[in-house]
């Protein structure tokens, strides 16, 4: 496989603002040969972040520059501050927030890219909802599975036991 070396400059990124999110594409999918993308991700105080999710073939790393990301991987939940980072593999079931009273600004790189052609999507339809979130949130799932984005399993407690 031939990948051409990338040299660039972020300072002309692209923004995208919702629902309070800042997110700054630095590296596309396009730019890299769909290898991955890297993106600059500014959470504002109390954001409670996506549902717990897994992606069957993404790996995300995130990276904290600024304030206190609070990780959920697998049943471990985490606080990382600047410096502190996370890798999460294909397959695991994975949350973030940000429950402080100040931003929390972080890098995420994922592998395969096109990140930013979801968040792009998903930035579009909460601009054209007329309340958000939508009474069916069908179409939200649909467009998060098209970017490899899957709820976890359902699980069922109280099975699997050996009964009375």
């Amino acid at each position: 496989m031939n990948v051409n070396p990338l040299l660039g400059d972020t300072s002309g990124a692209r923004t995208l603002t919702m629902a309070g999110v800042r997110i700054r594409f630095l590296v596309s999918a396009e730019q890299s040969g769909g290898q991955w993308s890297f993106l600059e991700y500014t959470a504002p105080p109390g954001f409670p972040g996506p549902q717990p999710h897994l992606h069957r073939q993404t790996k995300e790393l995130f990276y904290v520059l600024e304030g206190q990301l609070a990780v959920r991987l697998g049943e471990h939940e985490s606080t990382l501050t600047p410096g502190g980072f996370v890798l999460v593999p294909p397959g695991a079931v994975h949350s973030f927030s940000n429950p402080g009273t100040e931003p929390v600004r972080f890098l995420i790189q994922m592998s395969p890219g096109g990140a930013e052609r979801y968040f792009t999507a998903l930035s579009e339809m909460i601009q054209n909802a007329p309340s958000w979130p939508l009474p069916d949130m069908r179409p939200v799932t649909a467009l998060a599975e098209r970017f490899d984005i899957f709820a976890p399993p359902v699980t069922r407690t109280g099975e699997g036991g050996t009964g009375a």
